[in-house]
């Protein structure tokens, strides 16, 4: 559980920085390793499916009958909620500086993770918001809360539109983007969430709505031509994730840990 809030504090600090460009820019290509953590941490939680992730899950009391596990479960699931809708913040402030990183940035966003079909699936999933009995809730201010007007958007669901705008409508993405048929189908599925209420709240969504109805008129290169087309994509090695998990024993780690759990002395004779 410790290890879940230091996580989370780590994030919100990166948050705070991630506003200001010059910070983005000064991360240079490790950037890319913040990049494949952030969408790493979306995917697993888009992974746990719609039914999980769209319900209101029991509230959680100290007093209940709950076993600690229960507890510890309950406790764990919001954790990864806050997580991965936190990730979509640090995307956005990527992304919307993808002139200024290095090309590589761009590569992995477009073609070795294809953000533009991902986040087609967030706004699908809608991980912002949750329906139950009591009514809907919404993540505001780093935790779900009841909300009376379901139709207002929220930061994480903001942010992922303004990631669509990007990949969708900038100049230099729409260029280095490669549409199949299968990603043409998968982007226009957001086309349905684009009502009055949405665009009056985010005027610049205008622009996504031309961009998916010239989609929607565009014929992608047949699947045989894709093969045989050259493409050449330059990646640096992630480094600071090689210098975490390198030459490491995590399983004997795990029992070490486990050991001083047990028995603080351990730590302190170590």
């Amino acid at each position: 559980y410790l290890y879940y809030n230091y996580e989370m504090i780590l994030l919100n600090f990166l948050e705070c920085l991630l506003y200001f460009e010059e910070t983005v820019l000064a991360f240079e290509d490790s950037v890319l390793e913040l990049l494949d953590y952030a969408w790493r941490q979306v995917n697993i939680h888009l992974s746990f499916g719609n039914a999980k992730i769209s319900a209101v899950p029991p509230v959680i009391d100290q007093k209940s009958t709950q076993s600690p596990s229960q507890l510890f479960a309950a406790q764990e699931w919001e954790l990864q909620c806050s997580r991965s809708l936190t990730c979509v913040t640090l995307l956005w402030f990527i992304i919307d500086r993808l002139e200024s990183l290095p090309m590589a940035v761009m590569n992995a966003v477009l073609q070795k993770n294809d953000m533009l079909v991902g986040f087609s699936d967030v706004l699908l999933a809608a991980p912002w918001q949750r329906r139950g009995r009591e009514g809907v809730q919404k993540f505001i201010d780093g935790r779900f809360t009841p909300v009376q007007d379901s139709l207002r958007i929220c930061v994480p669901e903001a942010h992922s539109w303004f990631v669509m705008h990007k990949l969708l409508c900038d100049r230099e993405c729409r260029k280095k983007y490669a549409y199949t048929t299968y990603k043409k189908e998968a982007i226009i599925r957001v086309k349905r969430f684009l009502n009055e209420t949405l665009v009056d709240q985010i005027p610049a969504l205008v622009d996504v709505q031309r961009a998916l109805e010239e989609l929607s008129f565009l014929e992608p290169p047949s699947g045989t031509e894709e093969k045989f087309k050259s493409t050449l994509i330059i990646e640096p090695v992630a480094q600071l994730l090689e210098s975490i998990e390198g030459g490491k024993n995590f399983k004997q780690l795990s029992e070490t840990m486990g050991r001083m759990l047990q028995d603080p002395q351990i730590g302190r004779a170590s």
